[in-house]
């Protein structure tokens, strides 16, 4: 006689890749997909590719589907399940609960990647146990989720943390939004790979550049600029809401001794009267958002 199928719900993240897994309440993982996210085709390719992932993920027997969860880049309206706009997609006011519910038949959270991630690192990560404290994401884009009295703040239209896009350097960078001196165009990995290879000459990524400071004074001055760029934004944060925690995660945080050294240096030397927040890297890792977005799902069946 068959069992009867376990309660799961489906988590999906949707960044360079779209990672999709089944997952039951004793944290289970009963089916997981992984693919490319075809960026090139454009949103159109994109969404049918993340409808046709979260399906296929959700076809198995074993298990009985009560919600959905999607984390995704960019700007959310999570309320309403709607992905507001997102630079490396190219979508704009996508409306993904929608049409996940329509394939799926259950109930569906949608937030923005890094806010997803913060749910799973405060509930089992490095923010385990803290009210107050900042996720800095710093990858190809530099994004934040603000916590404050233990709630993850999304701002009046979904776009709380882009802290990429704070100016640091008002005559600075050209950033891809536009602006000109953002974090985002000093800090992201992105940024100080193209900012090094300029003045070197050398393409070279992220940890080959992090293993020269010290002793490459091009690698220096670019890599101070960067922490210097972090430490300002952060302290600006830490002045207006005071958190007791910032964790560092992304990218970066994968060269996290000479990261978490250069950005709690820059940022202590920008907070002389107080006491800087404890800086440490995130405990997830890229597991992270894929963890919030099953806490997501659990969230939408309970409020189904």
């Amino acid at each position: 006689m068959a069992a009867n199928p376990v309660e799961a719900v489906l988590a999906v993240h949707v960044d360079h890749r779209i990672r999709a897994q089944v997952v039951g309440r004793d944290a289970i993982v009963y089916r997981s997909i992984e693919q490319a996210t075809p960026v090139a085709g454009g949103a159109a390719e994109v969404i049918e590719a993340v409808r046709g992932a979260a399906r296929n993920a959700a076809s198995g027997r074993r298990t009985r589907l009560v919600g959905v969860g999607l984390a995704v880049p960019g700007i959310v309206d999570s309320a309403r399940g709607i992905a507001r706009h997102s630079s490396l997609i190219g979508w704009h006011n996508v409306a993904l609960g929608d049409l996940l519910q329509g394939d799926l038949a259950t109930a569906v959270g949608v937030d923005q990647d890094v806010r997803a991630a913060a749910l799973a690192e405060g509930a089992n990560g490095a923010a385990r146990g803290c009210s107050d404290w900042l996720l800095l994401h710093v990858g190809r884009t530099v994004t934040a989720a603000v916590v404050v009295g233990g709630r993850v703040q999304r701002g009046a239209g979904g776009a709380a943390g882009e802290a990429g896009h704070v100016p640091i350097y008002p005559f600075g960078e050209l950033c891809p939004c536009g602006q000109r001196g953002c974090v985002e165009a000093y800090a992201s990995t992105v940024a100080i790979e193209n900012r090094y290879w300029r003045v070197s000459g050398l393409d070279l990524d992220l940890a080959a550049i992090a293993g020269r400071v010290g002793r490459d004074p091009l690698a220096d001055e670019v890599w101070g600029q960067a922490a210097a760029a972090l430490g300002v934004a952060l302290a600006d944060y830490s002045m207006l809401l005071d958190p007791e925690l910032i964790v560092l995660g992304g990218p970066l945080a994968q060269v996290s001794d000479l990261a978490l050294g250069s950005v709690r240096q820059e940022l202590r030397s920008r907070l002389i009267w107080r006491e800087a927040p404890v800086l440490t890297t995130a405990a997830l890792g890229a597991d992270a958002a894929l963890a919030g977005a099953a806490a997501l799902g659990w969230s939408a069946a309970a409020t189904a």
